[in-house]
This record gives structure tokens, C-alpha cells and sequence, in this order.
């Protein structure tokens, strides 16, 4: 009678093992199903933002090209000029075509600054970008994308030129940061993004 009673338990056990061995592969297929569905979405996500940031990228190339040739265009005026004043005489007319000489060299500097400034964009983009994403994340990317171009120490005017933004557009932006990162009134914004790069 004890030896029906020790195998009728020995075998209840064996069978409660056997249905808690059962559970568990079950929860365990389960988790990896919901793990395997997470990666495929996370994956669609990766490929849908690496298409978008290859339209960007193109973007910015058609707005280099663009950039490259008027600024090829201004040099070339800028020669023309320089041309023109060496061979005239000293009167009022050689010195407006000094004037507008220094004013087209000024113009080629400075746009020169605004091709190089996407390479340089792409170049610090990775880590600032992540180092803001990390510290702030509530900024949307095209906040941190202006926050990445006042890092290389470009005026608000630069970077309505380089986004092609209106004046109350890069405010309202400028306002949206400061609050977001919870700049004291006192601070610059520019100084304290380029501190933090």
C-alpha cells in the first residue's frame, strides 16, 4: 500500500514537472514570437528613416551643386572685375568697381562658409546628435539638426539661409530649444549648445 501510494506521488510530480516544463516553453516561444515581431517593426522603422535620410542627403547634394555653381559664377565675376579695374584709370568708376570687387569677395567667403557647412554638419552630425538625443530627448530631429548647425557657430541669419527658413520660423525654433532644455534667460542659446559640443 506505501509503495502504490510513493509511485502514485512520484508520478503526480513527474507529470506536474512535465506540465510546468510545458508552461515555460510556452512562455518562452511566446516572448520570442513577440521578440521576432518587435525586431521586423524595429527593422521597417530602420529602413523607412535610412530612406529618408537618403532623400535629406540628396537634398543637401542638389543644394551643394547649386551652392558650388554660384559660387563658381561669383569667382568668375570676381575676376572679371578685378580685370576691369586694373586696366581702367583711377576715377569714380574704378572705385565702384572696387567697391562691388570687395562687396563680391565678401559675397565668395561667405558663401564658400555655407557650402562648407553641410560637410561639416555630416561630419560632427552622428555624435552631437546623439549626445542631444541622450541629454534632451523631447527635441525633434529638426531641432537637434539646428542645434547641430549653431554648434558650428553659424549666425541665425546663416542657418535661415542654409534651411532656407523665414525669421519667425528660426525664433519659434530658437524659443522651442531654450524651453526644451531648460536654458536660463540669462545664457545665450548659441553659447550654451556650442559649450555642450
Amino acid at each position: 500500500m506505501i509503495e502504490s501510494l510513493l509511485v502514485f506521488t512520484f508520478l503526480d510530480v513527474i507529470v506536474i514537472a512535465f506540465i510546468v516544463t510545458l508552461i515555460i516553453i510556452g512562455y518562452l516561444q511566446l516572448t520570442i514570437h513577440k521578440y521576432r515581431l518587435k525586431m521586423k517593426q524595429v527593422k521597417q522603422e530602420c529602413l523607412l528613416l535610412n530612406q529618408k535620410l537618403a532623400i535629406k542627403e540628396e537634398k543637401i547634394k542638389e543644394l551643394l551643386s547649386y551652392k558650388n555653381k554660384q559660387l563658381s559664377l561669383n569667382e568668375e565675376i570676381l575676376n572679371k572685375l578685378k580685370n576691369e579695374i586694373n586696366a581702367t584709370d583711377p576715377s569714380s568708376e574704378a572705385q565702384k568697381l572696387c567697391l562691388s570687387s570687395a562687396q563680391l569677395q565678401f559675397q565668395v567667403a561667405y558663401e564658400k562658409r555655407l557650402v562648407g557647412a553641410p560637410q561639416k554638419t555630416k561630419d560632427i552630425n552622428h555624435s552631437f546628435e546623439s549626445k542631444l538625443e541622450i541629454l534632451y530627448p523631447e527635441l525633434t530631429l529638426y531641432e537637434r539638426e539646428v542645434c547641430t548647425l549653431f554648434s558650428l557657430r553659424l549666425s541665425a541669419k546663416e542657418i535661415m539661409k542654409i534651411r532656407n527658413l523665414s525669421l519667425d520660423t528660426i525664433q519659434l525654433l530658437r524659443e522651442q530649444i531654450r524651453e526644451k532644455m531648460s536654458i536660463p534667460q540669462g545664457i545665450k542659446l548659441e553659447k550654451f549648445i556650442q559649450e555642450l559640443a
